[in-house]
């Protein structure tokens, strides 16, 4: 969710009565914390500085973000991506995620059009279809694989059911996996034949170390990946600084296995000098919202911030990762 100055709430600047129903249908459909400015306090206009609020009622639906009103850390955002960017949304999860707040494979899809994305690949924890939700967390899992899960907790067919259902031009389907710690995938090997897409990731560190990160990567990406998802997020969430002396091995390793990089914001701030380590060695890009939330779906506004903050300005097509590639 984004900041504002009204506590995580997503602020729209604009009359309701001024706003189309269909973007009052997205909100509410997504299930988005918002709220409708009409009337600016005459304190918070003064900090402005005369900053003007665009008019929220027109596609492709303009919004500003502030974080500081004291600091003038406003942004402005456009709700609707560019359509002739032609973006993928690689990372969007299910109602069978245990982290799961309120996603629908559904609404994902409504959604995405909405939003303008040219495609979505919804992409579920493997461990989440294998194992039940008190044990997938478990060491065990990593220390015995695939063989701790139990036949009555899988889930998997659920899913291949979604897949059956809702694929076509515009939908793919495909799993996040990891490891276990004998550098086997935590997924039946018999059921990766029926996915168009493998997003590999590390939630879980033997030692959080770079040299425990190397090893672990190295072991991934043998297993033919397509996608390294949010790099270096395991440090964030296990307290630990970033080793920034990672960031052109672990591009090289990308490079040599032909594996993009995955712009994730979803609870991780990319270090923008391994951005740049990519983009000099050559490594594609994939653009993950990692939604569990269906507000987060084709959120993009960061990841192309971002690169630009790397000294990339040129078409994106060049860069981002895709099948054919």
């Amino acid at each position: 969710m984004k900041k504002s100055i009204f506590n995580d709430l997503l602020i729209i600047i604009g009359d309701k009565d001024e706003l189309s129903s269909n973007i009052i249908e997205i909100l509410n459909r997504s299930a988005l914390e918002y709220i409708i400015v009409s009337n600016i306090r005459e304190s918070i206009y003064e900090n402005l500085y005369g900053f003007q609020f665009p008019k929220f009622s027109s596609s492709p639906y303009p919004y500003i973000v502030v974080d500081d009103l004291v600091a003038r850390k406003i942004k402005r955002y456009n709700l609707i991506i560019d359509k002739e960017l032609e973006l993928w949304d690689n990372h969007i999860h299910t109602q069978l995620a245990y982290c799961s707040e309120n996603m629908s494979v559904e609404k994902n899809i409504k959604l995405a059009k909405l939003f303008g994305l040219k495609g979505i690949r919804i992409t579920e924890h493997a461990d989440h279809l294998y194992f039940n939700s008190s044990n997938y967390s478990d060491i065990e899992c990593y220390t015995k694989g695939i063989s701790y899960s139990f036949k009555e907790d899988y889930r998997i067919k659920e899913f291949l059911e979604y897949k059956k259902k809702f694929s076509d031009d515009f939908v793919e389907f495909g799993v996040e996996v990891g490891i276990d710690f004998n550098g086997e995938l935590l997924i039946d090997p018999e059921d990766l034949q029926h996915f168009d897409y493998i997003l590999g990731a590390i939630h879980v560190l033997k030692e959080c170390t770079a040299n425990g990160f190397i090893s672990t990567l190295e072991k991934l990406l043998k297993h033919d990946i397509d996608v390294l998802a949010h790099p270096f997020r395991i440090f964030k969430r296990s307290g630990v600084a970033v080793p920034n002396q990672l960031f052109k091995p672990v591009a090289k390793l990308l490079k040599e296995y032909n594996t993009a990089a995955e712009i994730n914001f979803h609870t991780n701030e990319p270090p923008v000098d391994f951005i740049k380590e990519c983009l000099s060695l050559g490594v594609k890009f994939s653009f993950g919202s990692d939604s569990h939330n269906l507000a987060e779906i084709g959120d993009f506004s960061y990841q192309l911030n971002l690169l630009k903050e790397a000294g990339f300005f040129g078409d994106l097509k060049e860069i981002m990762w895709s099948k054919i590639t």
